[in-house]
């Protein structure tokens, strides 16, 4: 079954453990130009250890829904515990009966100091008999796609002006490998954060309280971007339901066939926030 982790994205958290084991990266807004991480696991992954865990919002609950299992979160806004009570997954939060399940590292400052590992998921799993996911899978090459000729290419989205992304195609191993605020963001294995897939969706969003929390409207369909082999795409996004598996389709309604790798999903506004440097585009 599918673990999905709400990971800290708070500026000046420089140390996610297990984040590089992720295969599938949602991130967004989250309140105040800051956005959180939603990693997703397979839970026959051997994650030793994972986090630093934060709350939970209502849109993250659907993009979870579509895998079904488990997600792992500290708390929520109220909108997404009443939310999640209401799914097909498997809540496990800290705020509760399920804290033996994390752990809090006292050489962290609180609230970024919990974590877990996948002991406690399959304990978790064990007591509840957590069925299998049931998942629509996306479509994959079985081998990597031509690569575009341009060396210098960048994707840069300005969520707020303290909170700039960039990910720059880095032709030798065919990925895109991740800047924050112009500096290179790491695992904490030493590694640049990279994705094999780099996928833009817009999504209707509105600030909802004084905090910046936001509203999103995940269901329905709207454009997308899609990077991958050094080459831009462009494609729309379409979710009917909760349950069902965001499709991403070309301009020729065909379903996107991604290269193997790592997926990162960035969730955007609007993709006016974005700028683009010598990007190659192909319509499939």
């Amino acid at each position: 079954f599918v673990i999905s982790v709400m990971y800290d994205n708070f500026p000046g958290v420089n140390y996610r453990p297990g984040l590089e084991q992720a295969g599938v990266v949602y991130e967004a807004l989250a309140e105040g130009g800051i956005t959180r991480l939603m990693a997703l696991f397979d839970s026959t992954q051997e994650v030793k250890n994972f986090g630093p865990i934060r709350s939970i919002r209502p849109y993250f609950i659907d993009w979870a829904s579509e895998y079904g299992g488990a997600v792992m979160h500290v708390g929520g806004s109220n909108e997404a515990l009443q939310k999640i009570k209401d799914v097909d997954l498997e809540d496990i939060d800290q705020i509760g009966a399920d804290e033996l399940y994390f752990t809090r590292d006292e050489n962290y400052e609180a609230p970024h100091n919990v974590f877990s590992s996948f002991s406690s998921w399959l304990k978790f799993a064990e007591r509840l008999s957590v069925q299998p996911s049931q998942v629509t899978p996306w479509k994959f090459a079985q081998t990597p796609l031509d690569q575009a000729v341009s060396e210098r290419q960048q994707v840069t989205i300005e969520f707020a002006p303290s909170n700039e992304v960039a990910w720059a195609f880095n032709k030798m191993n065919n990925t895109y490998v991740r800047f924050l605020n112009g500096d290179r963001q790491l695992h904490t294995t030493g590694d640049q954060i990279a994705a094999s897939n780099l996928v833009l969706i817009e999504v209707q969003s509105e600030t909802i309280d004084t905090i910046g929390r936001q509203k999103m409207k995940t269901l329905g369909q709207g454009e997308a971007l899609i990077y991958m082999n050094g080459v831009e795409r462009k494609a729309r996004w379409i979710k009917e339901t909760r349950a069902s598996r965001m499709r991403l389709l070309s301009e020729s309604q065909e379903e996107i066939v991604l290269t193997p790798g790592v997926t990162w999903i960035e969730v955007v506004p609007s993709l006016e926030i974005t700028t683009y440097e010598t990007f190659t585009s192909e319509s499939q």
